[in-house]
Order: structure tokens, then sequence, then C-alpha cells
């Protein structure tokens, strides 16, 4: 099983505290290639680069809205409804407010997805289960090998040096040993 490629619309929608949360790399921001996870904000703009993106790439990736607390106003509801047909399934991600007020969010989020839902902090178990949500998502296309030509994004985990933010501690897990409540 391969690790999932993540992509994210634009800079500033949460493409890499999604990665960090799984434990994967991802493509800078606004590529446009295939990816099996895409991230976008709620907003009519970035919904409207996710729709450009999944058009000019081969495949449907799974889409991680990122939500602020105001919840998906109306109209970007009704685009994402006209966009599910074309993914593998939504995901909304909630904004966690306090990683404005930390120097080191990406210290929070670092595997997240891995650790037992007892374990997470309690403003963090609503962005946790998104992870979770995530993962059933999409391991079914990572079970598959990657299109041709087309390579992952570098891993924070690999063992050659990569620059990685500050004061960011990576841990070791692979992306298939990520087990969940019930097992899936």
């Amino acid at each position: 099983m391969r690790e999932p490629i993540v992509s994210g619309v634009a800079g500033g929608v949460g493409t890499r505290s999604v990665a960090v949360a799984l434990g994967v790399g991802a493509y800078p921001p606004g590529m446009h290639r295939p990816c099996d996870l895409l991230v976008c904000r709620a907003t009519v703009y970035s919904v409207g680069l996710a729709e450009r993106h999944i058009a000019a790439v081969a495949g449907s990736p799974v889409l991680a809205v990122v939500v602020e607390a105001e919840g998906v106003p109306r109209a970007v509801r009704a685009k994402l409804k006209m966009l599910a047909p074309h993914t593998e399934g939504m995901v909304k991600v909630p904004w966690v407010p306090r990683w404005r007020e930390v120097s080191n969010p990406y210290a929070e989020a670092s595997q997240l997805a891995f650790r037992p839902a007892d374990t997470v902090p309690k403003h963090l178990r609503d962005y946790h289960a998104a992870m979770v949500s995530l993962v059933r998502l999409v391991r079914p296309l990572v079970a598959v090998s990657a299109p041709p030509g087309l390579r992952p994004p570098p891993n924070p985990r690999a063992s050659e040096p990569r620059q990685a933010p500050p004061q960011v501690q990576h841990i070791a897990l692979p992306f298939h040993s990520i087990t969940t409540a019930g097992g899936h």
C-alpha cells in the first residue's frame, strides 16, 4: 500500500496541517496533479479552485473542506453538492482557532490520525474525527498503485533529509497501520 498523495487548491487552505496529521507529505499548493486527497476551504472561490483542479486531472480525489466556525455558506453547499459526484467523498475538516495562537500548530497536528480518540485533547477531537474519516475514504485509493508517471510528494518521514517546519517531530508510522474504532 502506498502513501496518499495530498494536494491543496491554494496556499492557506490547511493542506499542510492535514498532511502532517496524516503523517505524509503534500504537493505545493495550486499544482494540478492527480492526487488522492484535495484540500480546499469552505468558500465559493476555494471550491471553484477545487472544481478546476478536478476537471484538469485524471481521477476522483477525496475532498477535504476546511470549515470555519461560521459553517458552510449556502452558495458553497450548492457548489459542493454539484462537485460531489466527481469526488470519492467529502469530509468537513473543522478549523482549529487555537492554531492561530500557538507558535507551532504542526506539533499538535503531527500524526493526529494515528492517536487513539481517548488521548486526543478536547479542542482537537472534531479535527481528529475528520482525519479518521479521511483515512477511511482515502485508504481504498492507496491500496492500488499510483497512476503512471505520478510521483508522490516528499514524505516528512523519508530517510532523506528534508526541510520541515521548525520544532515538528515526525513519528515513523506507516499509513497502512492506521486503525480506527470498529477496525476500519
